[in-house]
């Protein structure tokens, strides 16, 4: 499809695309869909899940892939895997993808697309979260839970939990959640497709993932 094209347009969009996605391939690109600084150490955690059967997807491979490099593990019987970034300075734009021979292709960002609203922010502090959410306003302390207004009506709400860690989750429709954990402050801001995070302060920081996939 390409090959009329010459390798200088090809050098001159090279240069343009890599400023806002992260390649895929030769012939194949897609929009970043996070962002995370400031972290020490990053582990990504959580579960593949079928959705038709409700049960962990076992084999299923986990990306997570950067401008730079790729990180990827298979999950485990119960759906289940555990994948650490070598150099977290890599994070600054990065994409995850879950994908089986047997299942349509995930890119997470895609759950939080058909959910949210405009734009979501969370701000986490010691014992409280506060959150902007379209057009409005409110505050989330330890334990509780905060329900968001979303495109097509579907249930999302927001969790704090306290402790040793701040953890702060948002769980989408469909069963898919993404949770944020750290020691100590963070914010977590959701724009469109981009999900953002920082403040980290140079701290180890967990991702958890419920990821539900289809099949082909």
């Amino acid at each position: 499809m390409f090959s009329g094209l010459s390798g200088s347009f090809f050098s001159m969009m090279g240069r343009v695309i890599v400023l806002a996605v992260v390649f895929l391939g030769a012939s194949q690109a897609a929009q970043a869909q996070f962002s995370m600084v400031g972290a020490a150490k990053i582990t990504f955690r959580g579960t593949v899940i079928d959705s038709s059967r409700k049960v962990g997807l076992s084999n299923a491979l986990v990306t997570i892939r950067t401008e730079y490099d790729e990180y990827r593990t298979y999950t485990d019987s119960d759906g289940e895997f555990v994948l650490e970034v070598a150099s977290p300075k890599e994070m600054k734009d990065f994409e995850i993808v879950f994908s089986h021979p047997d299942y349509r292709e995930k890119y997470f960002n895609t759950a939080f697309d058909r959910a949210i609203r405009g734009t979501f922010e969370a701000k986490v502090q010691s014992g409280q979260v506060k959150v902007k959410h379209y057009k409005t306003k409110s505050q989330l302390n330890c334990g509780g839970t905060l329900s968001v207004g979303t495109k097509d009506g579907g249930p999302v709400s927001a969790q704090l939990t306290c402790g040793n860690q701040l953890t702060f989750a948002l769980n989408l429709p469909d069963g898919n959640s993404l949770s944020v954990m750290a020691p100590s402050a963070f914010e977590f801001k959701v724009e469109k497709e981009k999900v953002q995070i920082q403040g980290i302060s140079g701290s180890a920081i967990t991702v958890g993932l419920t990821a539900v996939v289809y099949k082909r």
